[in-house]
């Protein structure tokens, strides 16, 4: 992580030069997360004029005039280098605090929570592997004033998760701290998927996030491990089959398990500011070798 924040600075220092005007900053951001989109790192050698002229002006001002053909991989690590010190100048520009950050970009932000107050903007990697990683930008704007920001994992202390959420509910605070329960997920095969939730707080004297509740599945499957009920009394349910990829639930029988599919239910309630575990059970279903 150290690392990686020195060559975000030594890339600030070299492509931003003298202070930029946030709406200068905001047209380079959406000119490069548009080109973004549209790279692949299956794609043929690249033509250096198939490259849109408004992001060929910020590569070759960033790094030097680019050869005629180029690799996808150096386009995208190239982008993505871009996005991290523009997010970080964006993020920490004096004017940008006077606007909602909706109204700056025309790249909408993925996550907002319902009081305006959390942002997250999130991209797939482009690794072109089965494991689909995120690239993920945090802002959030606290009440008292205070400012927190994440550029891509830039903050080794921070509990965010480094791939993202999905989803965003403001619940219930005490003594004025507010709390965010987000729920996420990444595939990290074709059939390997976890999934996660954290219920953080924002703490009003340290000025940080706190984690005062976790969960992370895996199973082999394709979503709803983990579902969240958002109404007055808020529950989280939990629901899986065991695999090679978790230990199950409270296995009587290991012959069971090995002859027959566990399944796992777990239900947690939210009181007093934290959520608690209310009902866990599982049961067997079909027999797992029947059809060999």
């Amino acid at each position: 992580m150290k690392f990686k924040n020195l060559v975000l600075l030594l890339c600030l220092f070299v492509t931003l030069g003298k202070a930029q005007s946030l709406n200068r900053i905001a047209n380079d951001l959406d000119v490069v997360i548009d080109s973004y989109g549209s790279l692949s790192p299956f794609s043929e050698v690249i033509r250096r004029e198939s490259i849109s002229l408004d992001f060929l002006e910020i590569l070759e001002k960033s790094g030097g005039r680019l050869p005629d053909s180029i690799d996808p991989w150096l386009l995208i690590e190239s982008a993505q280098y871009l996005m991290d010190s523009l997010f970080y100048k964006l993020f920490y520009h004096l004017d940008f605090l006077n606007h909602r950050p909706e109204d700056v970009l025309n790249i909408q932000p993925t996550l907002v929570s319902s009081d305006g107050r959390f942002y997250q903007y999130s991209f797939d990697e482009n690794t072109g592997g089965s494991y689909r990683s995120q690239i993920v930008y945090y802002h959030y704007r606290a009440a008292d004033g205070s400012v927190i920001n994440s550029v891509n994992e830039s903050d080794e202390n921070s509990v965010l998760a480094n791939d993202g959420y999905y989803e965003i509910h403001n619940l219930p605070d005490s003594l004025g701290q507010p709390r965010y329960l987000l729920s996420g997920g990444v595939f990290g095969c074709n059939t390997c998927l976890q999934e996660y939730l954290d219920l953080l707080r924002y703490d009003t004297k340290e000025k940080h996030f706190v984690s005062d509740f976790s969960l992370s599945i895996a199973d082999r499957g394709f979503g709803s491990l983990i579902n969240i009920q958002a109404d007055a009394d808020t529950n989280i349910t939990v629901n899986y089959f065991y695999s090679d990829l978790n230990e199950g639930c409270d296995c009587e029988s290991e012959e069971l398990v090995e002859y027959y599919q566990q399944k796992c239910f777990q239900l947690y309630r939210y009181k007093n500011f934290n959520f608690h575990l209310a009902e866990s059970r599982s049961w067997y279903g079909e027999n797992i070798l029947e059809d060999e």
